[in-house]
């Protein structure tokens, strides 16, 4: 075997987080968990993520949709609208969504 082939570790299953949940009585479901994670970044519906340049990107009707990147409110809260610098489009959380509402040419940076 080639030495930069990496061989699997044999992991003994008394360490995962879930046998020690399991042992300790409690009851894990992977539909309610999800559910449950689902709503937690920033109590939004919109799947947000960040990636590692900082920019913010959203799954806005099953496009991925860039957000900005020191635009972005953070937190961000119902009502908050701001413009994409780059792309001149205008989003607006309603009903705990993040919607795009608009767009108007970008601005070229002053300096």
């Amino acid at each position: 075997m080639p030495h930069w082939v990496h061989k699997p570790i044999d992991v003994d299953p008394r360490h995962s987080h879930r046998y020690i949940q399991k042992k300790a009585g409690a009851t894990y479901s992977p539909t309610a968990f999800q559910e449950k994670i689902r709503f937690m970044a920033f109590h939004l519906k919109t799947k947000l993520w960040q990636t590692g340049a900082l920019d913010w990107w959203a799954m806005i009707d099953g496009e991925d949709i860039y957000l900005g990147t020191r635009e972005f409110p953070l937190p961000p809260e119902e009502g908050d609208q701001w413009t994409v610098v780059k792309t001149g489009d205008i989003f607006k959380i309603i009903e705990g969504e993040v919607r795009k509402i608009g767009n108007k040419p970008p601005e070229p940076p002053l300096w």
